[in-house]
């Protein structure tokens, strides 16, 4: 491309260039250049960017939408008489080793250095999977109304900026088996971990922003799951598609995660045991003696979830009047390790309800053909 023929485009605000491996973005195929259609936004893409050529665009939107983030406003950028945003457009992922460079300004008049703004205002881009404006924070450089940070990957996107006055960082609470989990209990060896991150500004779906640890050890992002969308992502669930045998003895798994603001949370820590052994530790029914529902509570020490596990009540002379199995209980997984709690309304298995008296019960455990089973004894009186 002739240097003075896009000199000359530019007059009619040329909104598309050049992006070459060897030099990056680019006028005339020999020098790397910085690009841009106003002066509110810069881009420079590096040479080794890209792969193959490639075209970067710019176009500028003043159509923005705002919801769900209470903790941010709009800035309006240098030379703009309102808020306005930029899609930025990359044909070609951007190499980590070579981020493409955009930077952003605004007034310094407007917002000066006295009212605290320089730190505050930072570059955003909207995220379509949470419906969020989500901070850029990769290589942030501030300096006298002008900031530039570094992007790599897939950058096509929305930006703008925004002023934050967000410094509440989101909270974790990490779960096993679908249930809040008591520090240093036991689990099976291969247990379904995941964790539940809230925040009122919204919480980031990109796993780059989540920093989380088995043992020690950091966890590969592709075994990070998270949802590829979300109506509204002030609660997300994340899950752990490890398919790794924890070690027999103590483990742990740590999370930290990171809002749209840029607030990273504490560190959670989930820590529990992994056994060799079977058993079964008969815990009571609360209350007892009972007159409406009493809940039998006990824990599933195993490497594994049983084949099998039923409660069984019987009057004193022997008779089964209640049968519950794994398939009876919808609301958790009966049969699985760890800590469980079974209520029972006082109705046999056709649904009347018991004479009162005295009872006995049974918890029996099958896994891998050894049978465990533990006994107690109730009082039911209306």
């Amino acid at each position: 491309m002739n240097r003075d023929d896009n000199l000359g485009f530019a007059l009619i605000q040329n909104n598309a260039f050049n992006v070459l491996p060897s030099v990056g973005t680019t006028f005339n195929g020999i020098s790397t250049d910085t690009v841009s259609i106003d002066q509110s936004l810069s881009a420079v893409v590096p040479p080794a960017a890209v792969v193959s050529t490639s075209a970067l665009r710019l176009v500028k939107t003043s159509t923005l939408t705002l919801t769900g983030q209470p903790d941010i406003q709009l800035v309006t950028p240098l030379g703009q008489s309102g808020p306005a945003a930029y899609q930025l457009s990359v044909s070609s992922p951007v190499s980590p080793d070579h981020p493409l460079r955009l930077a952003m300004r605004y007034d310094t008049t407007s917002y000066p250095l006295s009212g605290g703004y320089p730190d505050s205002i930072s570059i955003y881009r909207w995220s379509t999977g949470n419906r969020r404006w989500s901070m850029q924070h990769q290589s942030v450089v501030r300096q006298n109304g002008e900031i530039w940070v570094s992007l790599s990957g897939q950058v096509s996107g929305l930006y703008t900026l925004f002023l934050n006055r967000d410094d509440i960082a989101p909270i974790v609470e990490s779960t096993i088996e679908g249930q809040f989990f008591l520090q240093g209990s036991i689990a099976p060896k291969q247990p379904k971990i995941a964790a539940i991150i809230t925040d009122r500004n919204g919480v980031s779906l990109n796993r780059a922003d989540y920093s989380i640890q088995i043992n020690g050890e950091s966890v590969p992002d592709d075994q990070i799951n998270l949802p590829d969308s979300l109506a509204n992502s002030n609660t997300v669930t994340l899950t752990l598609k490890t398919t790794q045998d924890f070690a027999t003895g103590s483990n742990q798994v740590t999370f930290r995660a990171t809002d749209v603001n840029g607030n990273a949370s504490a560190i959670d820590t989930l820590s529990f045991t992994v056994v060799s052994k079977f058993d079964i530790q008969l815990l009571g029914n609360f209350p007892n003696p009972f007159s409406n529902t009493t809940v039998f509570a006990y824990r599933v020490e195993s490497s594994e979830p049983l084949d099998n596990l039923e409660l069984s009540i019987y009057t004193v002379s022997g008779r089964r009047i209640k049968r519950i199995q794994p398939e009876d209980i919808s609301s958790q997984i009966i049969n699985s390790v760890g800590y469980h709690e079974i209520p029972w309304d006082a109705t046999d298995d056709d649904g009347h309800s018991i004479a009162n008296g005295i009872y006995f019960y049974q918890i029996k455990g099958r896994l891998n053909g050894k049978t465990v089973q533990k006994k107690g004894k109730l009082a039911y009186f209306r």
